[in-house]
């Protein structure tokens, strides 16, 4: 059994440093009350799942470690969907009105979820940030209701994918380019995405 993924831990740390970054050039697009403090609400994918866990925990300490002031406001178990990320969303809005200024979410589908919440509230400079690189999700980050986004590269993902299905089907060793840890794990390389003004 082999996985081909990216490192939880290094995906939550470049999703934490957008904001972070932010928060040094100008606090004030975060925290948009300036009571110097961020307050946030937290989307998480599945209940127990390892990236899920990962990915909130050191995304919020990547946030304490930068200096960024933080409180939570909130967080809920949306599965990774749309759909139900939206449903929180909009739950939230109404029991903290004019409270949520920021929103960490596990992958860009819950972070969609949250801007059409957003948008049906009609509630803006709400910032948002998802993790995957997704198709929707970069054309949120393009059209500026997305903050931003961290994504696998995904040519790199995809041709370690084929390779290692080659070299199983062939009985061959995994080309050295990628690399196995543990024998059964590679990581493909990441990078962030931001909307830039």
């Amino acid at each position: 059994l082999y996985y081909i993924g990216v490192d939880a831990k290094e995906t939550a740390v470049l999703q934490g440093q957008i904001i972070v970054d932010l928060y040094r050039e100008d606090p004030l697009a975060i925290d948009r009350n300036g009571d110097g403090v961020v307050s946030y609400v937290m989307l998480e994918g599945e209940t127990s799942h390892q990236d899920s866990l990962i990915r909130t925990e050191w995304s919020v300490q990547t946030l304490k470690d930068g200096g960024v002031p933080i409180e939570k406001i909130t967080g809920g178990i949306a599965n990774w969907e749309r759909s139900q990320a939206s449903a929180l969303m909009e739950q939230w809005l109404s029991e903290y009105p004019d409270t949520i200024e920021l929103v960490i979410s596990n992958n860009d589908d819950m972070a969609l979820g949250a801007i059409d919440a957003l948008e049906r509230a009609q509630v803006s400079g709400v910032n948002i940030v998802g993790i995957d690189g997704t198709i929707p999700g970069l054309e949120a980050l393009e059209n500026g209701s997305l903050l931003g986004t961290v994504s696998a590269n995904k040519e790199i993902y995809a041709s370690a994918i084929v390779e290692l299905a080659a070299s199983c089907v062939l009985g061959e060793t995994m080309p050295e380019e990628y690399p196995l840890i543990d024998g059964n794990y590679y990581w493909a390389s990441q990078e962030i995405l931001i909307h830039e003004n």
